[in-house]
């Protein structure tokens, strides 16, 4: 349920409901399949099962993200988590320390969303 404060409407913070989760986990199962399908029939992907879970689990915490669901940030954790020593194995080590950022960045998200919505649920 959207409210409008001052400027614009905008979506509260909140918990996927359990439909919302399952909904989730096959966007992200279905994703994840796609995407390995194009890795291995379009690209010369070693990984394509690593690479399509980090994209499939980026491209859930994403449409989590514009829905203001602090399951996004598990999410992206979890990509993170994935991404870092794949990147690693790939010899890239500048994307390996962006992911370790990155995963330090989702961490934080996740611990700044988990107050808000304690303070949310707080009475006036």
């Amino acid at each position: 349920m959207q409210k409008k404060d001052a400027e614009h409407y905008t979506y509260p913070i909140k918990w996927c409901n359990r439909n919302e989760l399952l909904f989730g986990i096959g966007f992200f199962i279905f994703f994840w399949i796609v995407i390995y399908f194009v890795l291995v029939k379009f690209t010369n992907s070693n990984t394509p099962v690593l690479d399509s879970l980090v994209s499939g689990s980026a491209v859930t915490a994403m449409w989590w993200m514009a829905k203001r669901k602090i399951e996004n940030w598990i999410a992206w954790i979890f990509s993170n988590i994935v991404a870092i020593p794949l990147n690693f194995y790939k010899e890239l080590m500048l994307f390996t320390l962006m992911y370790v950022l990155f995963l330090v960045l989702a961490w934080m998200g996740f611990v700044e969303w988990k107050k808000k919505v304690a303070v949310q649920k707080q009475p006036p």
